[in-house]
């Protein structure tokens, strides 16, 4: 077979680009008269009007995207920061036009300072109460429930390892995209999601789907949402800077499984507008509090038990989102929280790391557990002399450095790692010698002995 042409990239043949973006403004913020944004979305769409080409975005999408944001309050737009100018759609008009836009909470107070949820586990799932647009989509079927350990397989082995938006099937490069993300578990948990379950947990084959994996790192990035249309999905992109995938994504129907339900897909989406919005929230909005029983949850969680990954199935390197490598390196709240709990069990080893005087140990060329073992090591030797015997003179030496420990610690664990020698006493009077060497009177430890002595530690 001939070689066929290489792929080349064609950006200048794209045909859905965003023209413009949709702007969503707090009103209540006094250090800004002119609003605070909090969420903006790119404008992928167009329809045609009398007045020529017509750019937005679904006016449905934008007005559950608020709504999510103040905790599923009623809501409205305004073209002007005192709200007197109120959106009212055009009939038969489905985008909602690129621009500025206030948001104002329905019989709220002008310029009030509403809270907004900045944080997903502080978002209030709307059982039996979901938006109209979510309201059409069809209930899922009986499904046949996976063990949590096999769910990964059990999602790809339904849909038969065919990404449900490009229809590409693979059995080394499709992934199981989680609708409700394993860092939500304790949200899950705490608002009753399992009744959208066959198992009862998050690790569910009704909580995934699946996807090719670089589609699936684009959804883990929240480049592109699942929304409906109709009694059908479509994908929705909400990233400007993914041109080639806006091109491949936007707007495709997608074939969502009959055992998923529209509940984890509301989730889903409304993941992925916070996750957004906090691109652009400053600390200085009034947050939605997190719900009690998240937190009491995720306490208990960590309180009980540290997490292991799940032997039974390989881990997706895919499904590690670009995303996250992008960002600095920071302690969560979960590795926070370990780290009390271990410090609670071990306390000796936090005076180790935040009060050592001790050199070598502040300049990382010693293990943090040496000073420590090092006193186990001398108190066993103080107990036990057999292990090493030295001379009366040579003892009467180390007695006196006993005596002088805290001041010379230092020093001496110098000596011991940067020269690997000890002192040790002959006839002509106090030398060094390399360890394991011995004098004519066998007086210093030989290698063989220091050896010993970590197992000796251990059998104290």
């Amino acid at each position: 077979m001939a070689p066929r042409p290489a792929f080349e990239h064609q950006p200048g043949e794209h045909t859905v680009v965003a023209r413009g973006s949709v702007s969503i403004f707090h009103t209540g913020q006094p250090y800004h008269p002119i609003g605070q944004k909090i969420l903006q979305l790119p404008a992928f769409d167009s329809e045609p009007l009398a007045s020529g080409q017509h750019h937005g975005i679904l006016h449905s999408l934008v007005m559950d995207a608020c709504r999510i944001l103040v905790n599923n309050q009623d809501v409205y737009l305004a073209t002007d920061i005192h709200g007197q100018h109120r959106y009212s759609a055009v009939t038969g008009q489905t985008l909602l036009p690129v621009g500025k836009y206030y948001l104002f909470l329905s019989g709220g107070t002008i310029g009030d300072n509403y809270p907004v949820v900045t944080d997903f586990d502080a978002w209030t799932f709307p059982h039996n109460n979901l938006p109209p647009s979510w309201t059409t989509t069809s209930a899922a079927v009986e499904c046949d429930p996976y063990s949590s350990s096999a769910m990964s397989e059990g999602v790809k082995n339904y849909d038969g390892r065919c990404c449900i938006v490009t229809r590409f099937k693979s059995t080394t490069s499709s992934d199981c995209a989680r609708l409700c993300p394993t860092e939500c578990r304790d949200w899950f948990a705490a608002s009753n999601m399992d009744t959208y379950t066959y198992n009862g947990h998050h690790n569910d084959v009704a909580n995934g789907v699946c996807m090719r994996a670089d589609v699936h790192r684009c959804f883990d990035r929240h480049g592109f949402v699942i929304y409906p249309e109709g009694s059908s999905f479509v994908t929705y992109m909400l990233d400007a800077w993914e041109a080639d995938y806006a091109e491949l994504l936007h707007c495709r129907l997608v074939n969502i499984p009959d055992r998923v339900f529209p509940e984890l897909l509301f989730a889903r989406f409304a993941f992925a507008i916070i996750k957004r919005a906090s691109i652009t929230l400053p600390e200085r909005f009034t947050a939605v509090p997190i719900n009690n029983v998240v937190l009491m949850l995720r306490a208990n969680r960590l309180a009980n038990s540290i997490e292991q990954p799940d032997a039974s199935e390989p881990a997706e390197l895919s499904e590690i989102s670009d995303a996250d490598e992008d960002q600095p390196y920071a302690l969560d709240d979960d590795s926070l929280a370990l780290a009390a709990n271990f410090y609670k069990i071990l306390p000796h080893l936090r005076e180790e790391r935040e009060h050592s005087t001790d050199r070598l140990f502040n300049t990382l060329v010693i293990h943090p557990e040496t000073p420590r073992m090092r006193r186990l090591m001398e108190e066993y030797k103080k107990n036990n002399p057999q292990v090493s015997q030295l001379s009366g003179a040579t003892a009467t030496y180390s007695d006196q450095e006993h005596d002088r420990e805290d001041d010379a610690e230092e020093n001496l664990s110098a000596d011991f790692v940067e020269n690997r020698s000890h002192v040790v006493e002959d006839d002509e009077g106090v030398k060094e010698a390399p360890l394991g060497e011995r004098d004519t009177e066998g007086a210093t430890a030989s290698t063989e002995d220091i050896d010993r002595v970590p197992e000796l530690v251990v059998s104290v």
